[in-house]
Parts: structure tokens; sequence; C-alpha cells
């Protein structure tokens, strides 16, 4: 058996419709929903906001974001072409609530399932740690829901700390 050799390259305009379809394929295995929230509304606000990336790439964003995006691409036995297994979507224009600290803010991440547990997602966040550190910043963010176990564990093996708890309740 071929070892699998992975690719993270940062994206280009041409890959945001692969993004696109990662994304799609992603949202029934997402467990960023929280329960109390309408699944149906949010796998349709997703599907609109991955359709309008795909089409406008980066330019979707605010250029006062500074978004950036990073593709994972895996190359595996007799395939010709590196199949698009993962993606990762920042900003490196955010600032923390209280302190007004510039840091990156991770958008959004995913990886094929069938690819899960393979260092994808964790070589994605450290490429986008790279290039946070590149532009100058000394912390990065993100958001997680609850529920998802396996991105949480994740986000503690690299050495991310619970800074706020969010709550919500439906009314």
């Amino acid at each position: 058996m071929q070892a699998l050799k992975v690719i993270i390259r940062e994206a280009t305009k041409t890959d945001f419709p692969m993004i696109r379809e990662l994304a799609l394929a992603s949202i029934i295995h997402r467990q960023s929903v929280s329960p109390i929230r309408d699944r149906t509304r949010a796998e349709a606000n997703m599907r609109d906001y991955y359709t309008k990336l795909a089409d406008q790439g980066l330019a979707y964003f605010s250029p006062d974001f500074e978004p950036a995006a990073f593709i994972a691409l895996a190359e595996e036995g007799t395939r010709l072409q590196p199949e698009p297994v993962g993606y990762i979507l920042m900003m490196t224009n955010a600032e923390d609530d209280l302190t007004r600290e510039q840091q990156a803010y991770i958008l959004d991440i995913a990886v094929k399932p069938e690819y899960h547990r393979k260092g994808i997602g964790t070589r994605l966040m450290q490429r986008a740690e790279e290039y946070a550190k590149s532009k100058g910043l000394s912390y990065i963010g993100l958001t997680v829901a609850t529920g998802n176990k396996a991105a949480l564990s994740l986000y503690k093996n690299l050495g991310y700390i619970e800074e706020w708890r969010r709550l919500a309740k439906k009314l």
C-alpha cells in the first residue's frame, strides 16, 4: 500500500468550485449546527454561502478581512491528478473583542470524511498558523460547536484553549 502524500498550498480562484464541492459534501457530516437551531435553514445558508464563494473566490469577502485560503491535495495510488481532500478559510485582520489585539481567525475548515484522522486537518491548521505568523500576528482564533468532539480534540491537541463560552436558548 502506497503512503498518502498530501500537499497544502494556497488556494487560487479556480480552486473555489472544488472548495464548494468539499463543503457541500461535508454538510451532512458536520456537527457545527447547534441542536436548538434549524439544521435545514443552516444547510440552505451554507449552500448559498459556498455557491457565492465558488463564483467569487476570496473577492466574496471584504478586502478589510484580509482573507486567505489553503487547499489540501492528496496524491494516492495511481491517480494522475491530486485529489482535493480539504481546505481552510481564514482572515488575518480580526481583533480580540476586549484587548483589540490583531489576530487571525479561522472562518472554516473541512476535510473529506474518508480522509479524517490522517493528519490533514492538523496540516491545514499548521499552515494557517504559519501564514498568520508571516503576517506578524501573535494570535489565532476560531469558533467550534460544542458538539463537534473531533474538532475540539484536534484544536486542543494543537494547543488551543477555550477563552469564551457562548450560550443560547430557544424561546
